[in-house]
């Protein structure tokens, strides 16, 4: 386990080329890693991308252990009693937690096309990243503002705010990366024999 922990610290270090790790003269370490090479400038934006899924899956996570949807349902009745054109859409929990699951296991299932580069995707991962940093801007703001409306007001810390920050981060992240890969082949392998 301990050489398996060097090993992720090393491929960090390198930028995960394996190559330059097997060639390393740390006899342990050619012991566990592949012979092949998998640099960061081949990787399209599957680890940006893979970040921003990991952060919204905190996010999930953050929203249903602090009674998102209370507040949630709680704003949606405020308005409509404010407003008698605004959309009566009150959730259970059960609805929105699966839904909420099914899209992030669809959104992970997708990060291998995201490490080819695939150009289908990446239109997908703009809207993706807008999303992302909208949901981690708007919880900060309503952190900021105590509540969503006058009638609902947040006990101390706002549901998702605590993994908001994640998701700002996460989605610059991806929209820097977009940036950088657009240029890059799609479909480009992901593994190279060393060189």
């Amino acid at each position: 386990m301990k050489v398996l922990l060097q090993s992720v610290t090393l491929a960090i270090r390198t930028g995960g080329n394996w190559a330059r790790i097997c060639r390393s003269r740390r006899p342990a370490y050619n012991a566990v890693m592949p012979p092949f090479s998998i640099g960061l400038e081949q990787r399209g934006f599957g680890f940006a991308w893979l970040l921003v899924c990991v952060a919204f899956a905190f996010h999930v996570w953050d929203e249903a252990t602090h009674d998102f949807l209370g507040y949630f349902n709680a704003t949606v009745l405020a308005l409509y009693g404010h407003f008698s054109w605004f959309p009566r859409m009150d959730m259970t929990f059960r609805g929105w937690l699966l839904g909420l699951l099914i899209a992030t296991v669809i959104l992970l299932a997708l990060t291998a096309f995201a490490f080819q580069n695939a150009r289908w995707l990446r239109p997908l991962a703009y809207v993706y990243a807008v999303v992302q940093l909208a949901n981690g801007i708007g919880h900060t703001l309503l952190q900021i503002r105590g509540g969503t409306v006058a009638s609902v007001r947040f006990d101390g810390i706002s549901p998702g705010f605590r993994t908001a920050p994640l998701l700002i981060i996460a989605s610059l992240y991806l929209f820097w990366h977009l940036r950088k890969t657009g240029h890059e082949r799609s479909g480009t392998s992901l593994l190279s024999a060393p060189g």
